[in-house]
């Protein structure tokens, strides 16, 4: 009887190590990506819009348990501090307190997608984490530094589109040149360019959320 009574607890306590396996995230099974959707620029990472409609940088995660399995309806959060050039004052679209931070939830395959928007010109560094939240303490999952070089039609970096990125962007027109005018990244600053620009000055586009300042870093060719 006490042997059968050890047995069962045994397979009680395997049980519970096994669901507590299958719950949990795992920072050893999960993987976390970075990239530019819908970049194609010859002399830069990619353009943005602080209204979303041009290249997009996202953070994308698969949580994953122990076993390997991803794990569904799991909350995650991600941190993101920026340093960037400072000549073309860099920002960041939807936080607060000089810091970003997101939030998400996995899907059925235990996916979830980080986008990051904003504005300015020049090169901008991010220190990220993604940090699962649906476990007891919370779990951070990867971390990492990420540097690339961005145009974007907010030519100032104030959060919006308007006339006074028209007086930064028609000197560049006018001298045929100019890195951040050069919207097309083909070298030259034309009409071609004023056409991406164009659309987001009359839309007015800008910032959903507060700001945050990216501090400096240093310049882009």
């Amino acid at each position: 009887m006490r042997k059968l009574s050890f047995l069962l607890v045994a397979a009680a306590c395997m049980l519970v190590a096994g669901s507590a396996q299958a719950t949990l995230p795992s920072p050893a099974n999960s993987v976390c990506l970075f990239e530019i959707k819908g970049a194609s620029c010859a002399d830069a990472d990619g353009v943005w819009t602080p209204g979303g409609t041009k290249d997009t940088l996202c953070i994308r995660v698969t949580v994953n348990n122990a076993l390997g399995d991803p794990l569904d309806t799991c909350d995650v959060r991600l941190d993101v501090s920026a340093t960037a050039d400072a000549a073309n004052g860099m920002w960041l679209c939807g936080s607060a307190a000089g810091a970003l931070t997101l939030n998400a939830t996995t899907n059925a395959n235990g996916a979830a997608e980080f986008k990051i928007q904003g504005g300015g010109c020049g090169r901008l560094e991010l220190q990220w984490s993604v940090t699962a939240e649906c476990a007891a303490p919370e779990v951070v999952l990867c971390s990492d530094t990420t540097q690339v070089c961005l145009k974007s039609t907010d030519f100032n970096g104030n959060g919006g589109i308007n006339f006074f990125d028209t007086f930064i962007y028609l000197p560049q027109l006018n001298a045929g040149t100019g890195y951040c005018g050069d919207l097309t990244c083909d070298g030259t600053v034309n009409f071609f360019d004023t056409f991406q620009y164009l659309p987001d000055l009359n839309a007015g586009a800008s910032c959903a959320g507060d700001l945050v300042p990216a501090a400096v870093l240093g310049t882009c060719p």
